[in-house]
């Protein structure tokens, strides 16, 4: 696995707050970045399986890549009830997911761990799904 680390960039040249939900997410055309309230990495149930992923492991690089093998492999691929405004202790309590609440539960996995991450995300226009 390549981990590659990458420059900050200035994502945020979003002006407009909008509400999806009872989520408050800044809006840029159709690009969003969801705030930190999905990823409940302090949530007992996250913490201990974050705990129980990366106990042997003894490098940065070996967490991340037990957490991601972690979210690929075992998390099924699927849609939650709940759509896309699903905390990750959700997604960890469904096992179900598809990129979004997976990308959720990866970024609240590897917060759990000390491991410095963040999320960009953006909407496919519903019109692109509809047979």
């Amino acid at each position: 696995m390549r981990i590659t680390k990458l420059k900050h960039n200035k994502v945020s040249q979003l002006k407009e707050w909008v509400n999806i939900g009872n989520i408050k997410v800044i809006s840029a055309r159709r690009n969003v970045e969801i705030r930190q309230i999905l990823s409940d990495f302090d949530h007992p149930s996250i913490v201990d399986k974050a705990n129980e992923l990366t106990g042997s492991t003894n490098s940065t690089e070996e967490k991340i890549e037990a957490i991601f093998q972690f979210v690929r492999d075992d998390i099924k691929f699927g849609f939650p009830p709940k759509w896309d405004i699903v905390k990750a202790s959700e997604v960890l309590d469904y096992a179900l997911g598809y990129c979004n609440p997976k990308a959720t539960l990866f970024l609240a996995l590897l917060r759990a761990t000390n491991i410095s991450a963040r999320i960009h995300c953006g909407l496919i226009d519903i019109q692109i799904i509809i047979i």
